[in-house]
């Protein structure tokens, strides 16, 4: 059993770990390559939070294997008592390892979400049609904001805003 587990978890690290991120320090370099190879850029706190749903899945898909293998060892026990407590045993740190994944995961969603809804601050600028238009404005990447709560005034200008 602990062969099978030390298969399982080296097989993890191996293969589990598919992506790997270079940090921009500052330089554009590796953002326009990754414009022209059309790859996503996603914030580094949700390739983290994508990591971490990965390796709960496979903790999952785990523990549902080795419920099925203790399945099928009491099926096959023959009413040998020995086999029958030991698939027991099995189906019980399973239901036990499941229920801290599923935790682990209600915990993860849960505090992803709300550091995620920090993260999505708008910078907005107050613009004249003179300086900016909004098809310029969409063009860079923004969008058109309440000009009012941005403090602009509604008459002469808009609200340019960016994620921050």
């Amino acid at each position: 059993m602990k062969k099978i587990f030390i298969f399982l978890l080296a097989t993890v690290f191996v293969f589990g770990i598919a992506a790997v991120s270079a940090q921009d320090l500052g330089g554009s370099g590796l953002t326009n390559v990754a414009g022209k190879a059309g790859i996503n850029q996603a914030p580094l706190e949700s390739k983290i939070g994508s990591m971490i749903a990965s390796i709960l899945g496979m903790l999952g898909t785990i523990f549902l294997v080795l419920t099925i293998y203790a399945g099928v060892l009491w099926m096959t026990a023959s009413g040998d008592e020995g086999k029958i407590e030991k698939a027991k045993e099995i189906i019980t740190a399973a239901v036990i390892g499941l229920a801290i994944v599923l935790s682990a995961y209600t915990i993860t969603y849960f505090v992803g979400s709300k550091l995620g809804s920090a993260s999505n601050k708008q910078t907005c600028s107050c613009f004249t049609n003179n300086e900016i238009g909004l098809n310029e404005c969409v063009e860079a990447g923004g969008s058109t904001g309440n000009a009012s709560l941005a403090g602009c005034d509604p008459s002469t200008e808009f609200a340019c805003c960016v994620n921050d």
